[in-house]
């Protein structure tokens, strides 16, 4: 379960980062900036789920004077046959989830792996300034992989100088080692459209910087632009939106002709950090530490020594808690248990923990007794602490009035 909530808390990050990139920053031209901030944030997305922000909250709580009290043997037996649940649902979903992972990934490699026969079986190039090409048969359209540029032979044949920059610009640019990255991050959050879509933000990014460095060798604006248009025109038809280098061709002129970008615009960027600041608030928990002061005189106290606790199975109504109002001990016994999240020292807790508690006419715990001893000594103040913290209490009635009521809390940690 948690780590479903895992899962889909980094989709929400996801959705919220790519469509502030599209309202802010997908129209300007400083396109490295851009690259570097959608990569980083797509790992932070990753990242911030798991950062969890401990609030500590100090609340003063009355010592009582516990006492020694023993399980009766009627009151135990109930509480050994408590079921355990466990839905199958979340790992119906998460084989689900693995599935759509497995079949992403193995999308990937089949596609890998005859890259590499292309790179073996393709003849092999080396330009006077040492950088290697790969010249195949096999392929229509030229790309990059493995710090190599793979041209179809008729590019090769033709002189394709222009083409050649572009590639080795991908190369320079470290593109191939991002879009391995965005694989993994894809393959992970296969069911999520908006990881999808800023995968080709980030392409279409990679295409952007990579015809910037054409143009910045000298290359004419126009005959480049002209040579793209021809190649799409020659490989499927005259389509401007068919992509040449991978993302669509009508985006990445209009990217050329637009002016560069005020450098102020790049402030906008700014904008994850509100997202960042919700998102680490959002993970948040906050932790109840208790003290102790001296038990003020009362007359609950003087109820409680005047008058034994009555044991649940004689009262009229039994206690009810402010929080929680079923008048099923089981039922607030599971709420407890849920609530324990937050309390690192029962991750490791399982089975049944009974509690005794005695619960004074006036709403008060007045005594606390764990009845098992195998547990450590965090675990036990950890329950302490749980269970005096869980909110005030109606006191139960028998008879027509108010009486100190003795409980059983059987806290299964089987339900978490």
């Amino acid at each position: 379960m948690e780590l479903l909530l895992y899962i889909l808390k980094v989709a929400v990050l996801l959705a919220l980062t790519r469509t502030g990139y599209r309202l802010l920053l997908a129209r300007e031209t400083f396109h490295r900036f851009n690259r570097c901030l959608l990569t980083g944030a797509a790992v932070l997305c990753w990242v911030l789920p798991a950062c969890v922000l401990t609030l500590h909250r100090t609340v003063g709580v009355e010592r009582a004077a516990e006492a020694a009290l023993t399980l009766p043997d009627q009151a135990r037996a109930p509480l050994e046959a408590l079921p355990a649940a466990d839905p199958v649902w979340p790992r119906i979903v998460l084989a689900l989830y693995a599935a759509g992972a497995a079949v992403v990934l193995l999308r990937w490699l089949v596609g890998a792996v005859q890259m590499l026969r292309i790179l073996h079986d393709g003849e092999q190039v080396r330009l006077p300034d040492g950088a290697r090409v790969v010249v195949s048969d096999r392929i229509r359209e030229p790309m990059s992989w493995l710090h190599r540029v793979v041209l179809p032979r008729a590019d090769w044949e033709r002189g394709c100088p222009e083409i050649i920059a572009h590639e080795r610009a991908h190369i320079r640019g470290g593109h191939a080692e991002e879009d391995f990255l965005l694989e993994m991050l894809t393959a992970a959050q296969w069911f999520n459209p908006w990881m999808w879509a800023l995968r080709r933000d980030l392409r279409t990014l990679h295409e952007y910087e990579a015809d910037a460095a054409v143009l910045a060798e000298g290359y004419a604006r126009s005959a480049y632009q002209l040579s793209l248009i021809g190649r799409a025109a020659a490989a499927r038809g005259l389509q401007v939106g068919v992509p040449y280098g991978g993302e669509p061709l009508r985006q990445r002129i209009g990217m050329m002709l637009r002016g560069r970008s005020a450098g102020i615009r790049a402030l906008r960027g700014l904008y994850l950090l509100p997202l960042v600041a919700c998102a680490l608030l959002a993970n948040a928990r906050t932790q109840t530490d208790f003290y102790y002061t001296a038990p003020a005189a009362s007359t609950a106290a003087a109820e409680t020594e005047a008058a034994p606790a009555v044991p649940c199975t004689e009262l009229d109504v039994l206690p009810k808690c402010e929080y929680y109002s079923a008048g099923n001990l089981t039922a607030v016994a599971k709420e407890m248990v849920l609530r324990s999240y937050a309390m690192h020292e029962l991750d490791d807790l399982e089975g049944l923990v009974p509690v005794q508690v005695i619960i004074s006419a006036s709403g008060q715990i007045t005594s606390l007794q764990i009845l098992t001893d195998r547990l450590r000594e965090d675990q036990a103040a950890a329950i302490h602490k749980l269970v005096i913290g869980y909110g005030r209490w109606t006191p139960a009635t028998k008879d027509g009035r108010t009486v100190a009521a003795e409980l059983i809390l059987p806290l299964d940690f089987g339900w978490r």
